[in-house]
């Protein structure tokens, strides 16, 4: 009775899955983050305010993830552009560093964890289509795959989740960009 028990903690622990982000600025600052919460959606933002010309990377340390996707876009645009799509790695993008450009506002990332590979392409297409803002438009985007919201856990102030089950996990970050 015991072997069972003990093989079923096992098999529900293997489930977990876990992230945490560092947002990496200018080269040693990391960011700190505060969880936000508007409409039911849970997203980061930033305790500063950050310039044109600031260099950021996320570092990144999954459990249970075997891909990953980095979109972004500005408040004014909402082109989605991928930054990084593929196998879960360290650093994203790998070697290379993001830089705030001219347009100031808010600009949004967004990570995507997986299980599973992540079509870019597909994203971009369902994204384009969709209306509203970045939010609204990246849930449409990921709805099918989308993990329940009640399945996963962000972390107060820092950039992290542990999720409970297989799919697709967005987390959310908002930077202001003066």
């Amino acid at each position: 009775m015991i072997c069972l028990f003990l093989g079923l903690a096992f098999s529900v622990a293997a489930q977990v899955h876990t992230a945490e982000v560092d947002l990496v600025v200018d080269g040693t600052n990391v960011a700190l983050p505060w969880l936000r919460e508007s409409k039911g959606l849970l997203f980061y933002t930033l305790d500063n305010e950050y310039a044109s010309g600031t260099e950021m990377h996320l570092a990144c340390k999954t459990d249970g993830y075997r891909y990953q996707c980095l979109v972004a876009t500005d408040s004014r645009t909402l082109k989605l552009a991928v930054l990084y799509c593929g196998p879960a790695v360290a650093s994203v993008p790998p070697q290379q560093n993001m830089v705030l450009d001219d347009t100031r506002g808010r600009d949004y990332l967004c990570l995507i964890y997986s299980d599973k590979p992540i079509d870019a392409d597909q994203l971009l297409k369902k994204y384009a289509k969709a209306e509203g803002n970045f939010y609204s438009r990246m849930e449409t985007s990921l709805k099918e795959y989308r993990t329940p919201a009640s399945e996963v856990r962000y972390i107060q102030n820092r950039l992290g989740l542990t999720c409970y089950s297989n799919g697709m996990v967005p987390l959310y970050i908002e930077v202001e960009h003066r």
